[in-house]
């Protein structure tokens, strides 16, 4: 199992604050309306997607408010047997993923 954990950034705070384990996500583009759909979407579209690769997109907040790091993270991922596609927004992870 893979884990590749994007940190979005939306500016130069967001971006030099990327945690350790992430790959930064930078969400300048051309069509401020889609600012994180337009990255993403490239991002999910270029890939050499693996077996057992999972991959998300995390707001620079995310860990502050669910209070997780990026081992916390990879480590509840590593008991998912198979998934085609997930979503996880902060509320859905706490009460589904964190317990």
């Amino acid at each position: 199992m893979t884990l590749t954990a994007y940190h979005i950034g939306y500016d130069e705070k967001t971006r030099s604050e990327c945690p350790n384990g992430f790959t930064l996500l930078d969400y300048n583009n051309e069509f401020p309306h889609f600012k994180e759909i337009i990255p993403i979407l490239m991002e999910l579209q270029s890939r050499d997607w693996q077996p057992n690769e999972f991959v998300g997109f995390f707001s620079p907040r995310f860990f502050e408010k669910a209070g997780l790091e990026f081992n916390d993270t990879k480590n509840r991922i590593k008991n998912i047997k198979t998934v085609k596609t997930s979503y996880c927004s902060l509320r859905f992870c706490q009460r589904h993923i964190i317990g």
